[in-house]
C-alpha cells in the first residue's frame, strides 16, 4: 500500500507548526486505532496519521486527522511503556483500561515507527516485543491478554472522507454459513447436482 505523499506530509508540518509547541516527529504513518474488548478487537473509528514525536522531555504517541487538523488520540510514553509489534503492520500497546493497536497501511512506515518508538520508550526505562528478533525481550505480560492479532494481512478498506489515506482494518470476521436444504420445487425438472 502506499506511503503517505509529499502534501500529506507537508500537511502534518503546517499543522504542528500550527500548534505553536516546539515538538520533533520522529516517525510517522497512516494507521487506524483499535482496542482489544475481551477476546476481540474493534476499530475505533480513528484513523489517520500516527506520530511518535518529542515535546522537550517527553515523548508522545498522536494520531492526527487530516481532515479535522486536530489530534484525535493521544498516549504518552511513561517510565516501563512497552510497545510490541506482533505482525509488521500491526503495533499493541497498554492504555489505561484497554490494550490498544495501530494498524498501519505501509509496513515501511510501520517499521521506522517502530524503531522510533523503542528508541524513545528505552530511553524512559521502557521496552518492545518484536516476535521476529532474537534479542527482544519476552512479550510484556499485559499483551498477552489482548486477543492474537488477525493471521493474515487486513483487506483495504474502501476510501471513506479520506481517499488519499489508505486504511488497514483486521480481516472481517465471516459468521458459519448454516447450510440451508435445497429447495425443489413441484413438477419441475431435477436439479442439477452441487457438488
Amino acid at each position: 500500500m502506499p506511503s503517505l505523499t509529499d502534501a500529506q506530509n507537508e500537511e502534518i508540518d503546517n499543522i504542528l507548526i500550527a500548534g505553536g509547541v516546539d515538538v520533533v516527529v520522529f516517525a510517522q504513518g497512516a494507521a487506524r486505532l483499535y482496542t482489544a474488548d475481551g477476546d476481540n478487537w474493534s476499530y475505533t473509528g480513528c484513523e489517520g496519521v500516527a506520530l511518535i514525536l518529542g515535546e522537550g522531555d517527553y515523548y508522545y504517541i498522536r494520531l492526527l486527522s487530516l481532515e479535522t487538523k486536530k489530534t484525535i488520540f493521544e498516549q504518552e510514553l511513561y517510565h516501563g511503556f512497552e510497545y510490541s509489534q506482533l505482525l509488521p503492520f500491526f503495533h499493541c500497546f497498554e492504555l489505561n483500561d484497554c490494550v490498544a493497536a495501530l494498524v498501519f497501511a505501509d509496513e515501511t512506515e510501520a517499521g521506522s515507527f517502530f524503531e522510533n518508538v523503542i528508541i524513545a520508550a528505552e530511553e524512559l526505562g521502557g521496552g518492545a516485543y518484536d516476535p521476529d528478533s532474537a534479542d527482544s525481550a519476552p512479550a510484556p505480560a499485559p499483551a498477552a491478554a489482548s486477543p492474537p492479532p488477525p493471521s493474515r494481512a487486513p483487506v483495504a478498506a474502501p476510501p471513506r472522507s479520506q481517499p488519499s489515506l489508505p486504511s488497514r482494518g483486521p480481516p472481517p470476521s465471516q459468521p458459519e454459513a448454516e447450510e440451508a436444504p435445497p429447495v425443489q420445487p413441484a413438477r419441475a425438472p431435477a436439479s442439477p447436482d452441487r457438488s
